[in-house]
């Protein structure tokens, strides 16, 4: 819940920010929460809006000045509904860990397009984080450790206690290997039949009952584009619905497989109808929706491309 009311807010900031950027390709970026403090999360945002049939390339991460990282990985979301335009929508979320002012380095960005490619940069605000600790007003300096061992002091009572601690430990590990359970390996269930499964679950949480269509596809795109990863490394889910299917095109020609190509527009097909929902808040009938999970369904058990060899999976009794 956290999570979704901060998305909200970070693109409730890029809206406002839509009035003093340029059409076009300059990027409008936004930082939320306004108030930070040290170890919290906070996300940074940069927009941009490109005409339709190009493409904008986001890093994979900022960078960040000394004691600031990133604590989850890029999401990247495709808004198609402008008709003549696209907009593109990066999220990084990062955590600061020391106080005061933090200047970000300005993002290098690129278009792609049918007329080739171009960089930019996306420049982001200044923003201050701030300590958890109140300040100190009491003005007390904690005074140096003092020695604790002289030249009087016996050490044979410490030697010896290190070593009988280090000889327990032993013993306790010695003891625990020696009444571990015995290791069973098991086949890895197959991408295929790991797909099928989730998609029958799918169909049984009554999204299609309850009327909640966003939620129905966005869980079986999911499950599609995670069986096209297990399939090909380059299928990644990272991919925009636009990217994917450069990818697989790429991928499936390499292998000249006009199997696999027609599977493959099948596939964007199905994933272009999610997004209208996810995306473009168009509201499908419960007949289209159950005909779309049907499809996905049918895509999974026909699609003709090889699956990797299944890892064994270790398991304990």
């Amino acid at each position: 819940m956290r999570r979704l009311a901060g998305r909200a807010l970070l693109l409730s900031a890029l809206a406002l920010s839509a009035t003093n950027a340029a059409r076009g390709q300059t990027p409008r970026t936004a930082i939320v929460p306004d108030s930070i403090t040290v170890g919290a999360v906070f996300r940074v945002a940069i927009r941009v809006a490109v005409p339709a049939g190009e493409r904008v390339v986001f890093p994979d991460t900022l960078t960040v000045p000394v004691n600031v990282e990133a604590a989850a990985r890029r999401e990247v979301e495709v808004d198609t509904a402008g008709g003549a335009s696209h907009t593109y929508t990066a999220v990084y979320a990062l955590t600061a860990w020391k106080p005061g002012i933090i200047t970000l380095p300005p993002a290098q960005l690129r278009a792609e397009g049918p007329s080739g490619s171009h960089r930019f940069a996306a420049t982001f605000p200044r923003v201050r984080v701030l300590s958890v600790l109140p300040p100190d007003s009491a003005g007390i300096e904690p005074k140096p450790a003092k020695d604790v061992l002289g030249p009087s002091r016996l050490m044979w009572p410490i030697v010896l206690g290190v070593l009988l601690l280090v000889a327990v430990i032993i013993g306790a590990i010695v003891l625990w290997r020696g009444r571990r359970p015995p290791v069973i390996v098991r086949p890895a269930t197959p991408p295929r039949e790991r797909a099928l499964i989730e998609l029958e679950r799918v169909r049984r949480l009554g999204y299609l009952e309850r009327g909640e269509w966003k939620a129905f596809y966005s869980a079986v795109s999911g499950v599609l584009r995670q069986y096209a990863a297990d399939l090909e490394a380059q299928w990644s889910r990272d991919l925009t619905t636009a990217e994917l299917s450069e990818a697989m095109d790429a991928r499936l020609q390499q292998a000249m497989s006009s199997a696999g190509g027609r599977g493959g527009d099948r596939l964007i097909a199905l994933l272009g109808g999610a997004d209208l929902v996810k995306f473009a808040a168009r509201r499908p009938s419960r007949p289209e929706a159950e005909q779309a999970w049907s499809e996905s369904l049918g895509w999974v058990e026909s699609f003709d491309w090889p699956e990797p060899a299944p890892a064994a999976a270790l398991e304990t009794t």
